[in-house]
């Protein structure tokens, strides 16, 4: 199955609710994303930060999950994560991201809309999706400094998306990005309020950390898109850890396998537990 767009995942039914999506930094990450995917046989976004791209190439991110993901029987996203430089946007669109995010959302309101709308005029001519963001997500985004809670207004989103034409949008609504300290509380009045009144699906950023019950209460008040990264890590870092207090000789292969497997089994708990079930 070929990648395809963010859009078309939704419009020809490959999922009907929600789509999870998931970060990657590195090969066993992507592995054990894609394995769980496959093996139960529904969609993921795969998704590759600014961050990532700038560290270790973009090119060489994006080849790397498509080698990995093109002569497979399910089909996946491949979308460029909380871009703020839209020459790498450009780059993205040039080499066949079938999804890409502009994050204007450090931009004052209107230059926001004006700098996502060139990018979706480009973009979708080449029938690729794209996905902006208001206020910026409370937390830590990417090595900035933590941000102060600002929700959403309603009418500010339904300026955004109809100016822009965006196809995914997100928004503030109690989420922040990384580990949570304390219990976060979401607006779910909020998301359905906002989702009621624009075109553009709902991106929750942020999901790490939340439990099942809340994510399935985004889900019915109108959330699209799923966003997981720090999971993946944790997940990760623990298996390595545990892999290595029972290596026995110098050889980090099995140590990389046993993070893998775990990815998978985590991403398919994920996948049953809160997409499908939807």
């Amino acid at each position: 199955m070929a990648v395809i767009s963010l859009k078309d995942i939704f419009d020809y039914g490959f999922v009907k609710t929600v789509i999870c999506a998931f970060n990657f930094v590195n090969l066993e990450q992507l592995y054990g994303i894609v394995a769980g995917a496959e093996e139960i046989q529904t969609p993921v976004v795969l998704m590759i930060s600014q961050k990532t791209a700038l560290k270790y190439g973009l090119e060489e991110m994006f080849y790397l999950a498509k080698s990995k993901v093109e002569k497979l029987q399910t089909p996946f996203v491949i979308h460029l994560d909380h871009a703020k430089n839209i020459d790498l946007v450009e780059k993205a669109i040039d080499l066949g991201f079938s999804s890409v995010m502009f994050d204007g959302s450090s931009l004052t309101f209107d230059e926001n809309i004006k700098k996502t709308y060139e990018v979706v005029k480009k973009a979708h001519r080449y029938g690729i999706t794209v996905e902006g963001e208001i206020n910026a997500i409370y937390g830590k985004e990417e090595d900035g400094t933590p941000n102060a809670i600002v929700y959403t207004k309603v009418e500010d989103a339904k300026k955004f998306s109809e100016e822009t034409e965006v196809d995914f949008l997100a928004v503030s609504v109690g989420t922040k990005h990384g580990l949570y300290e304390g219990t976060p509380s979401l607006r779910y009045d909020l998301i359905s309020e906002i989702s009621n009144s624009i075109k553009s699906k709902l991106v929750l950023h942020g999901c790490s950390g939340l439990t099942a019950e809340q994510l399935r209460k985004s889900i019915q008040s109108g959330i699209k898109k799923l966003n997981f990264g720090t999971e993946v890590m944790v997940t990760q870092i623990n298996a390595i850890k545990k892999s290595l207090s029972s290596l026995s000789k110098p050889d980090i292969r099995p140590v990389m396998d046993s993070s893998i497997e775990e990815i998978k089994v985590y991403v398919k708990n994920t996948i049953n537990s809160i997409c499908i079930s939807q």
